[in-house]
């Protein structure tokens, strides 16, 4: 079950993502449908996705900062009160560095 909604605020705008990315953060926006038997969790600037969860209903439920997917699900999971994420692990047991820090894709 998902917490209640938090109040939406306007998306960052473009000189905020600069800055954020600047220091290698980025905002992460968890998206709940009315009913909240559905969610989509993506990064700020995924305007494809983020269309979509629109025109599907979803609405702007939590957002949060982080400078990856493992670090972005892993406040998501405090968020939600699901406990500890366990992220996908290479071969020799450790985090995959692209998942650990945004940095590393560039």
């Amino acid at each position: 079950m998902l917490p209640a909604r938090l109040p939406t605020r306007a998306v960052a705008s473009a000189r905020d993502r600069e800055i954020r990315q600047g220091v290698g953060m980025r905002r992460w926006e968890l998206w709940v449908s009315r009913d909240e038997n559905g969610h989509v969790f993506i990064a700020e600037d995924h305007e494809e996705a983020r269309a979509r969860a629109t025109a599907e209903g979803l609405e702007l439920a939590w957002e949060c900062l982080a400078a990856g997917w493992n670090p972005a699900h892993q406040l998501l999971y405090d968020h939600l009160g699901w406990g500890e994420y366990r992220p996908m692990l290479r071969p020799d047991g450790t985090p995959y560095p692209q998942d650990e820090d945004d940095d590393n894709l560039r």
